[in-house]
């Protein structure tokens, strides 16, 4: 008959009981059941180090005078001898749930630390109670503690069914945030990838030419000629594209303003990183045209959505110099219709660096300078350097009879009025 299962060696790695756990089960499952049989399994499959330590164990007596349990326990004393009760209940009593942690995990842990702790008829009970303490969740704790009749199973059924209820709706808006922060970048025609998968900032994006990581403009494929059209990028037809623009409407806050120079001529530009591109309105590229009649506009069949799923009727695009501060290119700018603000999007800010430090740059609100000199005009007297006097009514200050007088250390002068108060001494 075929044996069931298979032995290896014991592993000083593994804990001895669980070893021995094994073995019973492979006993078992054999129909092992002669103790003498047992031991001589034990002896024969545990390797020739642990045979040794046995040996070394029980000398001067032999393996075949002890039984399988005595040679078990003797190995279990040694190896792993039986921690203090007392101080596995100290760790007990001190697991607190640790940030993070779920509370099943936390639960598996205080399974684990009660083994030795010698508790009992008494277990369910003392893990409910820790779980109650060491939760680290007021709500779920105050949940619990609410409960007149609890025991563990109904705790354990509270806390992780409270614990659900918060995660999954958490999962479910992070899922969502990241769905309105990705854009569908156009992809062209002969090329493995699209163009970008969104702009995140733990990866760098993957270029359509090439497949490589690194920024599609600064491919050093960009002006080859196609293996399969025998045509250069700038030839290459875009397919429909979708990109996101959340800001073409006035917020509460007020706008990121930069001076860019378009084609030579200055413009306006709101910085917005929740636009996926740059764009200009129907109004400034028809003042812009009348100083550059040659400024013609290329076809786009990209498509442009708002945050609520509005469509934005793109007019084109025009490939035009753009110049901030001390940096410049040439870089793509779609024209929209409408009147909203021109953004400067993603894909430039993928290029230029923004002066952030004067973008924030502190400005004195007028209105709040009027309003401290009316306050200065109103209040003159209080506001003057020289010592005021009190013009109310006479002040009596009342002592116990039975007081006695203390003599306490004069209180020091604060150090940016000594000079003051050394000139006024000398004057009296």
């Amino acid at each position: 008959m075929a044996n069931h299962g298979k032995l290896e060696e014991y592993d000083s790695q593994e804990e001895w009981s669980q070893y021995i756990e094994r073995l019973e089960f492979y006993f078992e499952a054999n129909g092992v059941d002669d103790e003498d049989k047992q031991r001589a399994i034990l002896l024969s499959v545990c390797g020739s180090k642990t045979n040794k330590f046995i040996r070394n164990l029980i000398t001067p007596n032999k393996p075949s005078e002890k039984t399988f349990a005595e040679l078990v326990e003797l190995v279990q004393q040694h190896q792993h001898p039986k921690p203090s009760a007392i101080v596995q209940r100290f760790k007990f009593n001190t697991r607190f749930r640790k940030p993070g942690e779920s509370i099943a995990s936390y639960v598996a842990e205080l399974r684990s630390v009660s083994e030795h702790c010698d508790f009992k008829s008494t277990l369910e009970e003392m893990l409910r109670d820790r779980l109650e303490c060491g939760i680290n969740d007021e709500q779920i704790q105050r949940r619990l503690l609410a409960e007149s009749s609890l025991d563990f199973k109904k705790a354990m059924k509270i806390a992780t069914s409270m614990e659900t209820a918060v995660k999954n709706p958490r999962d479910l808006t992070h899922q969502m945030a990241n769905t309105n922060i990705n854009t569908e970048q156009p992809a062209t025609l002969h090329r493995g990838d699209n163009q970008g998968q969104g702009n995140h900032p733990w990866s760098k994006p993957e270029c359509g030419r090439c497949g490589g990581k690194h920024d599609p403009q600064q491919c050093k494929f960009r002006d080859a000629e196609c293996f399969l059209c025998h045509k250069k990028d700038d030839e290459i037809e875009e397919e429909d594209g979708n990109y996101g623009i959340y800001s073409l409407g006035k917020g509460q806050a007020e706008p990121y303003v930069v001076d860019v120079l378009v084609s030579n001529e200055s413009l306006k530009m709101e910085v917005d990183t929740g636009a996926a591109v740059s764009v200009m309105n129907e109004d400034t590229y028809t003042s812009l045209k009348k100083k550059h009649p040659n400024l013609e506009l290329k076809e786009s069949k990209v498509r442009l959505n708002t945050y609520t799923g509005e469509q934005v009727k793109v007019l084109g695009q025009l490939e035009t110099s753009v110049k901030y501060e001390d940096q410049e290119g040439v870089w793509p700018l779609l024209v929209i219709t409408g009147k909203g603000p021109n953004l400067i999007g993603r894909n430039w800010l993928q290029k230029i660096k923004i002066n952030w430090k004067n973008l924030f740059q502190l400005k004195e609100d007028k209105n709040t300078s009027v309003k401290v000199n009316k306050l200065l005009e109103k209040y003159e007297k209080v506001f003057h350097e020289e010592l005021g006097t009190f013009s109310g009514p006479k002040a009596k200050i009342y002592v116990a009879e039975d007081a006695s007088p203390k003599y306490y250390k004069a209180r020091p002068v604060p150090y940016a009025s000594r000079e003051k108060v050394e000139k006024e001494l000398e004057r009296l």
